[in-house]
């Protein structure tokens, strides 16, 4: 990816005001492209409540986005890391019970387990 585009994202996501820090990293080095990645440094209770940096999923973009997809992508990403960080936090009966960390193989066996009215 040219480094033309590489400014153009990086001067989209300045002009973004979100509760998150959003940042560009290079996907893969032989061809440049580049990944946005919302972060934040905050409180990691589950390691003895000390601040660290929590960094959500990697989202590709493409050197052909438009300014309004790179914008659009954005929003997707503090989206979902905001829901991703609810998941954690939302607990029933001291259970998260929409924990986003399951295991794959745990959530298939429990896929069948509904809820009937009667």
């Amino acid at each position: 990816m040219s480094s033309k585009t590489h400014r153009r994202f990086e001067s989209i996501l300045r002009d973004i005001r979100c509760p998150y820090e959003l940042a560009l990293g290079v996907l893969d080095e032989e061809s440049g492209r580049l990944y946005l990645q919302v972060w934040e440094e905050t409180l990691i209770v589950n390691s003895g409540g000390e601040c660290g940096i929590i960094k959500g999923r990697k989202w590709a973009l493409s050197e052909h986005m438009t300014d309004g997809e790179v914008v659009q992508t954005a929003f997707l990403a503090c989206k979902v890391y905001g829901e991703h960080e609810l998941r954690e936090a939302f607990t029933y009966k001291w259970s998260q019970i929409f924990n986003p960390h399951l295991d794959l193989e745990t959530m298939i066996e429990n896929a069948n387990h509904r809820e009937v009215r009667v």
